[in-house]
């Protein structure tokens, strides 16, 4: 009872201190043993409270999981109190006590449902950004469980949406990974980022033991409480604004005046089928020849993708690496080697924008009408003044050229965009007729 007691006391403390503070992103450190870049969320002092007190008060708790379970809850106190600026409401906090607090049944699997669920909550993911966590968690599960390997490089990718996380590292930042007597089990798409969260201290206490990490087992419940502890103790809560949240208070009449104004230049799924639509009418009631080879190159872009452009599941569901390869060379021309390099890198098979940008901006002298180039400094500085996450782009000189050539006009101002969020069927149908657009008719 006595180490309880000092544990609330230190929540209490700290509870005011996060309140009072907004979170902020500090300078990038690198971790001297591994070599990695990761930013620190929230203050230093406070995450440094976290690590220090919570090993001081449950110094003496029998085993690592109850020390990091009290651990987990000493850092989401503030989602978990009622009168916390952060507190997610009575139905998520129950939600989260019994499924990932509660310590009943530790070593039994997490369901995929519970832990997508799980990290909806602890990372404020919101309705708009459900795609992604069902790309890295649910669509990975297999009967409702989720094997470690993909649950770790699945939460791994989703971090990266949330924190200025780098992904990916040389062989010499990875080195301290290789303990791991089991690596080589780890599928190929996956064993990068496995390596990568465990340099970085992120997987979970068994690891550490047993220097084993058991890639095909399912994740359970104690592994589970012991990567979001670890991970949360060194990056933090995420911001959390709670206007974001959806407020469900009747707003007085007088008060409509001074609700935020909308951003007119979101693209909805009706704006994209608007642009497109009218667009394609033009090309249909020109009699230049040059508007019928475009009508063309939309007819075979829409046989390619295979979509119903009214049907609306098509703005949910990503495009593939290989339907957008396909694209490029049978709308456009691209041969294989000119596309191939560019979208060979790891993102599941899903085309992702950054990935989009380069193959788009490497062959911009064919689709564009200019010839390949570095960013200038104003694209630069524009893109990352307008793009959340700008820097976690795997090529940023490609990425702030697709800004500054129009092709994302609207795209970017979607909620939960981001260089490494998926392009849906409909988006990329979009951005073909953009480039369809621009390029030079032979």
């Amino acid at each position: 009872m006595k180490i309880r007691g000092g544990i609330l006391l230190i929540i209490l403390i700290v509870s005011v201190s996060i309140i009072s503070c907004t979170p902020k992103f500090m300078k990038p450190d690198r971790d001297q043993s591994t070599g990695i870049e990761i930013n620190q969320y929230s203050s230093e002092e406070l995450l440094t409270a976290y690590k220090k007190n919570i090993e001081a008060e449950a110094a003496e708790l029998p085993s690592p999981l109850e020390k990091e379970t009290e651990g987990l809850r000493y850092i989401l106190d503030p989602y978990l109190k009622v009168d916390s600026a952060l507190f997610i409401g009575e139905d998520k906090k129950e939600f989260l006590e019994i499924n990932m607090l509660s310590n009943e049944s530790p070593y039994l699997p997490v369901t995929a449902e519970n832990w997508e669920k799980v990290v909806q909550i602890i990372f404020s993911f919101h309705e708009d950004e459900r795609q992604s966590l069902k790309m890295y968690i649910r669509d990975f599960s297999k009967d409702d469980q989720i094997e470690r390997q993909y649950a770790v490089s699945g939460l791994m990718k989703l971090l990266s949406l949330k924190y200025p996380l780098s992904l990916g590292g040389d062989a010499a930042s990875l080195q301290k990974s290789e303990v791991i007597s089991d690596l080589t089990d780890i599928d190929d798409s996956h064993q990068e980022l496995v390596r990568q969260a465990y340099c970085l201290g992120f997987t979970d206490f068994t690891v550490d033991k047993n220097k084993l990490f058991r890639p095909f087992d399912s994740l359970n419940l104690a592994e589970a409480v012991s990567m979001l502890y670890r991970i949360l103790s060194n990056l933090g809560l995420p911001a959390s604004d709670p206007a974001d949240e959806p407020d469900n208070r009747q707003i007085p009449a007088d008060e409509g005046e001074n609700l935020p104004e909308v951003d007119t230049n979101t693209l909805t799924v009706e704006k994209i089928l608007l642009e497109y639509n009218e667009f394609k009418a033009d090309l249909q009631n020109s009699i230049i020849s040059s508007s019928k080879k475009r009508l063309e190159m939309l007819k075979l872009a829409e046989g390619v993708i295979g979509t119903d452009l009214y049907e609306y599941h098509a703005v949910d569901k990503p495009i593939s690496i290989e339907q957008w390869a396909k694209l490029m060379n049978q709308v456009f021309g691209l041969e294989s080697n000119e596309i191939d390099p560019y979208l060979s890198m790891g993102t599941d098979g899903i085309l992702v924008y950054d990935i989009a940008a380069i193959s788009i901006m490497k062959a911009s002298n064919k689709l564009i009408g200019y010839d390949p180039r570095d960013a200038t400094e104003k694209e630069l500085e524009e893109a990352r003044a307008a793009i959340p996450q700008f820097d976690t782009a795997r090529d940023v000189s490609k990425f702030a050229q697709m800004f500054s050539s129009g092709l994302l006009e609207g795209l970017y101002n979607i909620p939960g965009f981001t260089p490494q969020r998926p392009v849906s069927e409909i988006e990329a149908l979009l951005l073909v007729k953009r480039i369809t657009e621009m390029y030079k008719i032979k």
